[in-house]
Order: structure tokens, then sequence, then C-alpha cells
């Protein structure tokens, strides 16, 4: 059986449960300490992927953002996180709601950047996931950086042998 979308977004739910339980290592100072990376803090990245998580589900629904939601974001990494997870299950809900035929149209969008585009909704949620994923991986890097040696797994093919009920 193919892989979906569906799984994908039950994926992307786990490993950002997953990731709050790092995080939950972390200090509030940590969150916010200056680091090199994409974003200049912890607490930055986490913010990005969850506004890819609200942005896109927006844009499908012909809602216009026009401003990055971590501008008016407050909140230390207990509210990040919880941020974070709901959006992916809403996101999740969405899809699910939404139904195959909507998933399948093409979208016709402009970016924060006001630059055309026009893509298949289905497939920017694969993007939306495969995005987070690649933040998750720097906020690690940033967490273990940060002195943090208790990690948890966010990796796809964990989750994949979690739902199949294979001890891990």
């Amino acid at each position: 059986m193919p892989y979906t979308i569906h799984q994908q977004l039950a994926y992307n739910v786990w490993a950002n449960e997953e990731l709050a339980k790092t995080v939950d290592r972390v200090t509030e100072e940590q969150l916010v300490q200056p680091v090199l990376s994409s974003y200049p803090t912890l607490r930055e990245t986490l913010l990005h992927i969850w506004e890819a998580q609200l942005i896109w589900p927006s844009r499908m629904q012909n809602k216009v953002m026009d401003k990055w939601p971590r501008l008016s974001f407050v909140g230390g990494k207990k509210e990040v996180m919880e941020a974070l997870v709901t959006s992916a299950k809403d996101m999740q809900k969405f899809a699910s709601e939404a139904g195959s035929e909507f998933l399948a149209e093409k979208m016709i969008y402009r970016n924060m950047r006001n630059m055309p585009y026009e893509t298949v909704k289905e497939e920017i949620l694969f993007h939306v996931v495969n995005h987070g994923s690649y933040h998750r991986g720097q906020a690690i890097t940033i967490i273990r950086g940060l002195g943090i040696t208790k990690i948890d797994n966010t990796d796809l093919i964990t989750y994949l042998r979690i739902s199949a009920g294979q001890q891990v």
C-alpha cells in the first residue's frame, strides 16, 4: 500500500510530540541563547516550523497572512511546543476533512514576497512535513550544542516501526 499524506501528517504530529519531550530538557535561557544556525535561536527555529504549519493550510483556505506569525508570538518553551504540536494536529485534521479531491487540486497562490506559484495541495502538505523534519534536525543539533544529551528520536522509520507495533 502506498504511503499517504495522512500517514505523513500523523508522523508529523508524532515527531513534534517527540521533539517536545527533548525541548522540555532545555532551560528558558537556552531556548533564546544565540546559536549558529538558519535561525538565531532554538526558539526562532521552532517558531519557523510552527509558522509553516499555519501558513500553508491558511493559503489552501484562501486566507491571506501578510506578516510572519512568529513576530507576535508570546511565550516560552511550553507555549512554543504547544503551538507547534497543536498546529500539526490542526493541519492533520484539515487534510482529513478536506478530502482527496480537494488535496488533488492545484492551488494558485502568492508567497510572503508576493511571488505567484501553482502547486498541488497534497504536494504542499508533503513539503510542510519535510520542511519540519529538516528544521527539527536543526533543532536537535542546536540542543546537542547546548549540552543536552538525552534526545528523543523523531525519525520516520522509528514512527513507522512503532505504528506497526514493532519494538524500537
